[in-house]
């Protein structure tokens, strides 16, 4: 639950520089997203304390999603102007009008698909909060001037803090309040920033980690058979013991902070496009 330690500070710091006047009010929504989603993930951490976070402990996935739901309508009831917006059509100067019954459902998905993907991200150490870096900074160089991108300056120095402990071997895990959290403030940064549809490009790693569990789920229903060794995909170039179970794509074994390195690379190659296509 290492997590809560940087909602705590980063919350410290928003009252600081509010109290001189600094943090927009478009800082609290921010910050609202993510204590609201990093609650969920408290609750899960908590559930799974009995259980020392064997796999299946917990919230199940669809106790997240009607949770996410109601923390995603509670932020829309607080901060109404995300569903009143502009979405900036990629590699374009375009701007694409959404009516509110179909900003709805786009922002659902946003804040649940960012905040789910990005707990599954959370499998190595200092995976997701170094693929969280690299998203707030991209957002913040894609949205200059932005008064929401202004209150994530400070986020990204205490994850930078945060990551100096959690880079293998971590000493403090994020845990599900952080990872959620994470997702939550990338999402809202996205569409209050009219570039939600950019989302796919900033939340790269955590998207394609999303599809790799996915797919190996659907693939082994419907054929028996496994596609990646492990899912999430950052677990299908991990070094295994005991006996290997068929699947079907190619792998490498890696360690641990090779594979931490090279998605943070991937990641950051697709934030750059994803900063390419809002200019």
């Amino acid at each position: 639950m290492g997590g809560t330690v940087v909602i705590v500070v980063w919350g410290g710091c928003l009252g600081i520089l509010s109290w001189f006047g600094l943090c927009p009010p478009a800082g609290w929504m921010i910050y609202a997203a993510a204590a609201l989603f990093g609650a969920i993930g408290l609750l899960d951490d908590v559930l799974s304390l009995p259980h020392h976070g064997r796999e299946g402990s917990g919230l199940r996935p669809w106790h997240k999603i009607v949770l996410g739901t109601a923390a995603w309508a509670l932020l829309v009831g607080l901060f109404p102007q995300l569903l009143e917006t502009e979405y900036a059509v990629p590699f374009s100067s375009y701007l694409v009008r959404i009516p509110g019954w179909l900003a709805f459902p786009i922002t659902w998905f946003a804040f649940n698909g960012s905040t789910n993907s990005m707990n599954l991200t959370d499998g190595l150490d200092g995976l997701a909060a170094g693929v969280a870096i690299l998203s707030a900074v991209g957002l913040v160089v894609a949205l200059p001037g932005t008064a929401s991108a202004t209150a994530v300056v400070p986020l990204i120095g205490i994850l930078i803090g945060f990551l100096w402990i959690n880079s293998y071997p971590s000493r403090l895990f994020m845990g599900d309040v952080g990872s959620f959290a994470l997702g939550a403030a990338v999402a809202v940064l996205a569409v209050d920033g009219n570039v939600v549809f950019l989302l796919p490009f900033f939340a790269a790693v955590p998207l394609l980690e999303a599809i790799s569990v996915i797919a190996q789920v659907g693939l082994f229903r419907v054929t028996g058979v496994r596609l990646f060794r492990m899912s999430p995909l950052h677990h299908h170039f991990e070094e295994t013991t005991g006996s290997q179970r068929p699947f079907l794509l190619p792998t490498a074994t890696w360690a641990e902070p090779r594979i931490t390195l090279r998605f943070w690379i991937v990641h950051a190659l697709f934030v750059a496009i994803g900063v390419l296509a809002a200019r």
